[in-house]
């Protein structure tokens, strides 16, 4: 599985995902939600290492990397692809089917409506000790807070909350954010 982190995943810091993917695998969730999905570098983390029975659902507008993902599906694991906006009312009916989510990662639009949004639904979605990752709460050098970063921030007000926050690894898009905030329902 190495590979993912270094050519599947350019928009996440490698050690960043590492460090999500072990709690994944720590907290072994039955019920998967991801919001933006783009080539699917992480939704094949989530299906590499899910359990037996697990419910992976994808959501994102165009899934750039579709055509791989069923060779990432394992046995007994069920995926289920959304084409569509997450903010969008007949998109969020397709997730709600089957929630409740134990699992959640945001990184999505990244407009502060978006990112509002798509926190209310995962938070209207997730069942209790349930984990809501947001991407990108970390700026860039230079810029002002993330969208991503703002609204985990306020939900770490209230919800037991970490972030997993890296140097910024060579090569890393000078313009790309990074950082993954952790939320536990």
């Amino acid at each position: 599985m190495g590979d993912v982190y270094d050519e599947l995943v350019a928009a996440q810091s490698p050690a960043e995902l590492r460090q999500a993917v072990q709690l994944y695998v720590q907290v072994r969730p039955q019920r998967v939600l991801e919001i933006g999905t783009l080539h699917g570098g992480t939704l094949r983390c989530w299906l590499e290492h899910a359990q037996p029975g697990a419910v992976v659902v994808a959501v994102d507008p165009n899934h750039l990397g579709a055509e791989r993902y069923d060779t990432w599906v394992p046995p007994g694991v069920q995926l289920v692809v959304v084409y569509g906006r997450s903010q969008d009312d007949h998109i969020r009916e397709q997730v709600r089917v089957h929630a409740p989510f134990d699992w959640c990662f945001i990184d999505g639009d990244h407009a502060a409506e978006a990112v509002l949004a798509d926190a209310g639904m995962c938070l209207s979605m997730t069942g209790t000790g349930g984990h809501i990752l947001f991407h990108d709460t970390v700026p860039p050098p230079g810029w002002g807070p993330t969208p991503p970063g703002e609204v985990w921030s306020a939900l770490a007000q209230e919800y037991r909350s970490w972030e997993y926050a890296e140097p910024r690894p060579p090569g890393y898009p000078p313009e790309s954010a990074n950082g993954i905030g952790v939320v536990e329902v």
